[in-house]
Formats: structure tokens, sequence, C-alpha cells
């Protein structure tokens, strides 16, 4: 419970609930004209699947909540139509979120999402019939009568399309914006958490906080990721690594200066391209079979192999301000 509650979780939570919230109210008729016109499309829940994903299930329990509660103030159900969204949402939020803290990976986002798809469509069913039909037509809660299962019957089809409906496009936003909004949050977390010069650089004082600063910037980091390390001599290029390399439970980082490429437990491959004259150099070396893999490439001197590098890298710049302190650009 400490590593949930902790200040920078609620104020993610925080966010994440209050753009729930504006999104909720954003709501798209899907049958308009039909029987079935009250069921409108919002895009809410992306934001409690995201908590889900960055904080966990029990966030994501907490920013529905707070969504739907502050929903009630200006909705026209009296809170039923609230509680029916909170039990289907939480439905649908938690197999993934709980899977994901023990094995992470697109795969198993695309897995976990499709079986949630399938469960909020037939929890929606349920909570139709129990909760919203007897409400609505005048009975009490969980007694429905001849009107509500009668109103039922008729609008099934359009329940069940409007959830599995909504459930996929759910489950394809999440998955569009997962990365670029985690990416977001852990650079404003590493940022929040350590000194910030003038110029956006952060600020180390010693090794030891160089490789704190380069643990924290591991999570922002996926499989197959190129990083440019830029620095002189001395810079901390290595000691940058070696946080790296601490996230993912390694160590025995040590500076290639001896050799092209240095690879710690299949997953952090560390080259040094200093004496290379060319890419071609690189490619004929089989250095550049690396890229794009099942790894984490940085490359220190990479302007020596510039012509054979991927499109897409990520670049960390050491620069010595004195014997101890250092200034960081992520």
């Amino acid at each position: 419970m400490k590593n949930v509650f902790t200040t920078k979780n609620i104020s993610g939570m925080a966010v994440f609930s209050a753009l729930s919230f504006v999104v909720y109210l954003l709501e798209i008729p899907l049958f308009a004209g039909t029987p079935a016109s009250f069921l409108e499309l919002d895009f809410s829940n992306v934001f409690v699947m995201l908590a889900g994903f960055m904080y966990g299930p029990l966030p994501a329990v907490i920013v529905c909540a707070v969504k739907e509660a502050i929903h009630i103030a200006v909705g026209s159900t009296g809170g039923v139509g609230e509680l029916a969204n909170f039990i289907i949402t939480t439905t649908y939020a938690l197999v993934p979120s709980i899977v994901y803290r023990y094995k992470k990976g697109i795969k198993t986002v695309a897995l976990t999402l499709f079986i949630s798809c399938l469960l909020q469509t037939g929890i929606s069913l349920l909570v139709n019939k129990f909760i919203n039909f007897p409400f609505f037509t005048g009975s009490l809660p969980f007694v429905p009568n001849d009107i509500s299962n009668m109103m039922f019957a008729k609008l099934w089809a359009y329940i069940l399309a409007f959830n599995g409906i909504k459930s996929v496009l759910i489950s394809v936003a999440t998955i569009l914006l997962y990365k670029r909004v985690s990416y977001l949050f852990k650079k404003i977390n590493l940022q929040t958490s350590t000194k910030v010069a003038k110029d956006g650089a952060l600020i180390s004082n010693s090794e030891k906080q160089t490789q704190e600063i380069a643990c924290e910037y591991a999570k922002t980091l996926s499989l197959g990721d190129v990083v440019l390390l830029e620095g002189d001599l001395g810079a901390g290029k290595t000691a940058f690594v070696k946080g790296v390399a601490k996230y993912f439970g390694l160590d025995g980082v040590t500076s290639p200066t001896y050799a092209y490429l240095n690879v710690y437990g299949e997953k952090i491959y560390h080259y040094d391209c200093y004496r290379l004259s060319c890419g071609e150099d690189a490619t004929l070396l089989g250095l550049t079979d690396y890229f794009g893999g099942e790894n984490i490439c940085f490359i220190e001197w990479a302007e020596k192999i510039e012509d054979v590098l991927p499109d897409k890298v990520k670049k960390v710049r050491i620069e010595k301000v004195n014997e101890k302190t250092r200034k960081i650009y992520l």
C-alpha cells in the first residue's frame, strides 16, 4: 500500500481522474433514432486503463470511482447509472492491470484487453438486467418485473453490441496512447525527483546520483530502443549504463574502451565506436545486427557510425561541469 499511495502516484491518479471525468462528458449516441438511443459512447475508460497499467489495479479502481462519483452531480440517474458503469468498468480494467504487474509487453496487453472486452460485454447484460432495468421501470433494484424483462428482451442485442464496440474502441485507444503517456509521466516523475537546471538538464553531484537518474530513465525504455550516449571522456557514460543495468537487475558493467561491444544479461548492449571509422566497419563486424532486437543498445561515439544508425533513436548527453557535478540531458 505504501508503494501505491506515494505522492507521485496520488498526483498521477488525480490527473487521470480529472481527464477521465472531462472526457466522460463528451458522449456520443451510437444508436440514435432507436429504442437504445440512451446508450452513449465515451472514452473516459481509456484513462482508467492507463492508470491501471501505470500504477496498478487499485489505482484503476480509484480513478473509476472518483470519475463516477463526480459524475453523479451532473448526471440524471441519481447514481444508478454511475453504479452500473463502475461495476462494468472495474470488471473490464482489473484483469489487464493485474496481469501487467507480473508480465509486461504488448502481447500481454493485447491478450488481456481482448479477455476484458468479453468480460465487459457479458457483465453488462447482468448489470442492465438486474440494476438498470428494474430501477428505470419503477421496481426496486435487483427485483426485475415483467415490464423490465420485456424491455430487456427487446434491447439485449443493442446492449451486447454497444459494450462490444465500446470495449474494443477503448482497448485500441489505450494501446495507442499507453507508450506516449507512460513515457511522459515517467519523465515528469524523474524531473520532480532531481534538481533541474534552467536549460532542462538534470543535475548529478555524484556517480551514485547519475546511476539513480539512469535507473529512473530505464523505466521509459523498451526492448528495441537504441540510445546514443554523448559526452567527453570521464563524463559518466559508463556510470549511466550501470544505472540502467541496475534497474534490470544486472551488474558487471565496465567501460567498453578496449572492446567494440559489451553485453549484459542479453538485454543491455553497450557499444564503443571510437575506434571505428565509418558505419561500414560496424556492419562488417556484425555490430548493427543487434539494432531493434529484443535488447536495448547504448552507443558511445555514435557519430562514427551515423550512416547505419536506425531512423529512430534516443539521446542522452552528459556534460562535465566539474570533478563531481554533471548535467544530464535526456
